[in-house]
């Protein structure tokens, strides 16, 4: 059986089924003293270098990734969202045409999701959703006495509210609502007696919705052909925009729900969008509307408004290109709004600079380019620009430097800089596109990275005089960025982790205590006493005088002088030298660190740069130096090397086998070695390889016909004659972003070659959110895998 016990209802752990064979760690709820009382004893408690099981580290539970931290206006209580892994279905269960969105409309990354709450005073954590269905996006009512939440309990996607008084549950209105990405939120009205939400176009069934996003084919008949029709050129626009499924995705209404009586009343009939917001006195909507635009690679977005009151939706800009339409904030009296140009080119007017910020009136008139000095480019995929209070200024990040534009005629003008250090995300308080200012109206705050080692901080900036002060640099990862910050008091609460501790929220009062916040949640105690392996940031230099940064991950209870199994988990073109104190993955196709270090294994991670033409020999040039360091500085063995990864990380392995012989064993996740074959990639909605290929991840700048050579070059398939490595291939027959005909041709030729392989092909699953049991039996072939061939001094891959 995958789980030793029930859970018990009181345990405030998603793997609490492997809890009972520990000590006891922690109850449900627990006063702040207590809670420390417990960590105290944690941390005195002997840890021991041994097997973190498998079954332990898969089953944690996970926050889920940008759905929003948010603390309740009174800053006594803050919701999150945390994924299940051990109710997470194959994909295949749920269907063919199931696998990026359930039969339920909701998105896999948070089938599996429950809402919680924690008290941030006594740490208190319930579970208020309790398994049923998926449910996910907690947002706090303006009064604080309930919390409004998407949820498929029922059977389809609705609108419910949480009452924090009572504890009960209920559903707002029949209305389905369609959020797509997890990013998506309620938003309230400033009365608290509404909700707006994109629901199902009117009209239309979420059956009909789904084939939009999945089309089926019908089944086979002998009255009727059964056939599906692709053309080119294509007959107009609107029939080119009717073959992307991720815009017909996206469709729907925006509608204002009555909380008393459910009822909705739509306000802007299908809209693409994944984003709006209401004004802050609660008169207007603004939304990004995905422009269809076959010709365009990138993504445009049309900003309209629309009266709450009534009316028609008008435009205010046109054609903005940004990579999710989410970098758009209202001015504190709702009569602007500002935006950034993230991409840098116009459909319609041209080129401009690159990641520009521009102010629009709400009552009309052309958007006025703020930013017209040069300066670094603004607009990150989730940052919005931020508002002072006075509505006056407007602040924005660019590369190192804090910058100020004027909401009226005065030039955009740097604050400060910070030498040595990213600046990565300015505070705001929960749901607005105002700046969180605890101190006044002088002061801000900014979360930073040290260029040099990656430790994580923040910075307090002082705008009138420009003075900047690190408040606190430590050895941390503020998990993709997510904060809650309250707009009356002085709480932060924020997601965080360290090389050796997984993630667990933490909440500072009061702006002086940010350097000493507490713990508030533990999610996953079953991950406690274990000896953990160290990160270390690590620099080499390749054959033509590059400089490569990488992350060292020792084996669990070093020991300096003695040699260790080295597995390098590869992803090319990525740079995890960024990420020196992340915990690590727990599920296939991540990577494993410490399932692998507290198993006697040393792991690189190195940054792997890429140039247009050239992948394969990049790869080899960046990654081989930095194994032959990680030898030279004695800590790993060179006749027991591995290496592995996913999706463009499978390619990657693949790369690097075909090019050397040094490495003893290697796991390809996912990945693809034909560039040739996946070029002709044609998905059922239409869209193909092409781009890819040409202009992104797999970076040839051509098309097989202008350059046939570039494609057999940087394509593994055709060097696999080389391979001496044995190597373990996994992939799931449903994956449709490298479909499992690229593992099947690789396995194949492998095979015919004579090589020493075996291929795991999993029924069912997909590209990353892969079911719980064959997760689990992915990641223990892969360590076992590794552990035949590398031999470590202490493993049990079935533990």
């Amino acid at each position: 059986p995958l789980h030793r016990s029930s859970r018990s209802s009181t345990t405030p752990t998603i793997a609490g089924a492997s809890i009972v064979l520990r000590k006891a760690l922690v109850l449900f709820a627990v006063s702040s003293a207590s809670l420390a009382a417990q960590a105290a004893q944690v941390t005195q408690a002997a840890s021991q270098v041994r097997p973190l099981p498998i079954i332990d580290a898969l089953s944690a539970g996970r926050f889920a990734n940008t759905v929003p931290v948010r603390l309740s206006p009174d800053a006594q209580w803050v919701t999150y969202s945390v994924i299940d892994p051990r109710r997470q279905p194959a994909e295949g269960a749920l269907g063919d045409d199931y696998s990026i969105i359930t039969k339920t409309g909701v998105t896999m990354t948070v089938a599996t999701s429950d809402v919680w709450v924690s008290n941030v005073n006594t740490g208190d954590a319930r579970n208020i959703t309790k398994g049923q269905g998926a449910s996910w996006g907690g947002v706090w009512s303006p009064d604080g006495r309930s919390l409004a939440f998407f949820s498929d309990r029922d059977g389809n996607v609705h609108v419910w509210l949480w009452d924090l008084a009572s504890g009960g549950v209920r559903r707002v209105s029949d209305v389905i609502v369609r959020p797509y990405f997890t990013f998506e939120q309620i938003a309230w009205h400033p009365d608290g007696k509404q909700l707006l939400v994109r629901v199902l176009p009117e009209g239309f069934t979420l059956d009909q919705v789904l084939d939009r996003v999945r089309p089926q084919l019908s089944q086979a008949s002998s009255a009727r052909p059964n056939v599906r029709l692709y053309e080119w050129p294509v007959a107009s626009r609107d029939s080119a925009a009717t073959s992307r499924s991720q815009l017909s995705a996206l469709s729907g209404d925006l509608a204002m729900i009555d909380v008393q009586t459910g009822a909705a009343r739509r306000l802007v009939h299908n809209v693409k969008t994944n984003a709006y917001w209401i004004s802050p006195r609660g008169t207007d909507v603004a939304f990004m509307q995905r422009v269809d635009d076959h010709s365009s690679v990138q993504q445009m977005y049309d900003l309209g408004v629309v009266s709450i009151a009534g009316g028609k939706s008008r435009v205010l800009a046109h054609d903005i290109p940004q990579p999710f339409g989410l970098s758009v904030s209202w001015s504190p009296d709702g009569s602007q709004l500002a935006y950034t140009d993230a991409l840098g080119t116009s459909a319609t007017s041209g080129p401009r600079p690159k990641g520009d910020c521009f102010v629009v009136a709400l009552a009309g008139g052309s958007p006025r380019n703020v930013s017209t000095r040069a300066h670094s480019p603004f607009g990150k995929s989730y940052d919005a620009p931020l508002w002072h209070p006075n509505g006056q200024w407007i602040y924005l990040l660019g590369g190192d430097t804090v910058w100020r534009a004027s909401a009226r005629e005065a030039p955009l003008v740097p604050v400060t800089s910070l030498t040595g250090r990213s600046l990565l995300q300015m505070m705001r308080t929960s749901n607005s596109g105002t700046l969180w200012m605890p101190d006044g109206d002088e002061t801000i705050y900014v979360r930073t990275q040290v260029n040099a080692d990656s430790r994580m901080g923040i910075a307090r900036v002082n705008i009138s005089s420009s003075q900047i002060a690190n408040v606190i640099e430590e050895e941390r990862n503020y998990v993709g960025g997510m904060f809650g910050m309250d707009a009356a008091g002085r709480t932060l609460v924020h997601l965080a982790e360290g090389a050796q501790a997984p993630p667990d929220l933490w909440v500072a009062r009061g702006s002086d205590s940010i350097a000493h916040a507490r713990r508030l949640t533990h999610l996953n105690p079953q991950l406690d006493g274990y000896e953990y392996g160290a990160s270390r940031l690590i620099t080499w230099q390749t054959s033509d005088g590059a400089i490569i940064h990488g992350v060292l991950v020792l084996p669990a209870g070093y020991v300096q002088g003695k040699k260790y199994p080295l597995i390098a988990h590869v992803y090319g073109g990525d740079s995890p030298s960024r990420d020196v104190y992340w915990f690590g993955g727990y599920h296939v196709g991540m990577n494993l660190r410490q399932l692998f270090a507290t198993r006697g294994y040393a792991m690189l991670l190195p940054d792997i740069p890429l140039h247009v033409g050239t992948p394969m020999a990049d790869i080899e040039k960046a990654v081989l130096p930095g194994i032959s360091s990680v030898v030279d500085m004695g800590v790993a063995d060179p006749d027991r090397l591995g290496v592995t990864g996913a999706s463009y990380g499978g390619y990657t392995t693949l790369a690097l086998i075909t090019q050397t012989k040094r490495f003893k064993a290697a796991v390809s996740i996912y990945g693809l070695s034909n560039l040739v074959s996946d070029y002709g990639l044609l998905l059922r909605g239409g869209a193909s390889g092409t781009t890819n290929m040409e202009q992104g991840a797999m970076r040839m700048g051509v098309s097989p016909w202008e350059n046939l050579t570039r494609y057999i070059d940087n394509s593994p398939y055709y060097h696999l004659d080389r391979v001496e490595t044995p190597v373990l291939l996994i992939h799931g027959d449903a994956d449709i972003a490298v479909p499992s005909a690229r593992g099947d041709e690789t396995f194949v030729a492998l095979r015919r070659l004579g090589k020493t392989v075996q291929y795991a092909k999993y029924a069912g699953e997909g590209h990353g959110w892969w079911g719980f049991a064959d997760s689990l039996d992915a990641v223990q072939r892969t360590i076992a895998w590794f552990d035949q061939y590398l031999a470590p001094a202490q493993s049990t891959a079935r533990r």
